[in-house]
């Protein structure tokens, strides 16, 4: 087999915190696991992706309080994982509402996520070249609505597709949509 990657979590220093820990896989060999999060902060479910320049991409949320949420950055490029880089001081972001992609032409990840507005939640979305991030563009402004999951997917022509269900408008039932952006990617 080929190289594989896996990021999980794990108790933390208490017992209760979840650790984002990373292994990977390089033709029938298990490396180690490493923690890439604080053992002494909870940090929740993760999106990870790799890029057409062999880049991990990983986003995640982590904090001391399940209110007090912020959304988190790290890559690995030959082997080794850069430091944490804080994507918001926002507290209300959740990464278990989150989506990630890695371009297929080179260094870039675009993210799509859910901020919350007091209990509601508006879809947001990050793009980033070689590690460095634009500024939040907000897809959604309907937070009484309570936006969903976002998925996110590159099209070929650079176009990015986020698609997301609004679970309140129509309830019980929710509506899906789709949000569209050209982007210029990388060649």
């Amino acid at each position: 087999g080929g190289n594989v990657h896996v990021v999980y979590g794990m108790p933390g220093s208490t017992g209760y915190e979840g650790v984002i820990t990373y292994r990977g896989k390089t033709g029938s060999a298990w490396g180690a696991p490493e923690a890439l999060s604080e053992t002494s902060l909870d940090a929740y479910s993760c999106g990870l992706g790799i890029d057409g320049a062999g880049v991990i991409h990983l986003a995640y949320v982590k904090g001391e309080l399940f209110g007090d949420m912020s959304l988190n950055y790290n890559r690995m490029e030959g082997g080794t994982w850069s430091a944490a880089q804080a994507l918001s001081t926002f507290p209300d972001d959740r990464s278990y509402y989150l989506g990630l992609v890695g371009e297929t032409g080179g260094d870039g990840v675009h993210i799509a996520f859910k901020r919350y507005h007091e209990s509601m939640g508006d879809i947001y979305y990050l793009k980033a070249e070689g590690g460095t991030f634009e500024e939040p563009y907000r897809v959604t402004e309907t937070a009484e609505l309570d936006e969903g999951t976002p998925a996110i997917a590159l099209a070929a022509d650079g176009t990015v597709h986020i698609a997301f269900t609004e679970n309140l408008s129509d309830a019980p039932n929710g509506v899906i949509y789709l949000a569209t952006r050209r982007e210029i990617m990388t060649p």
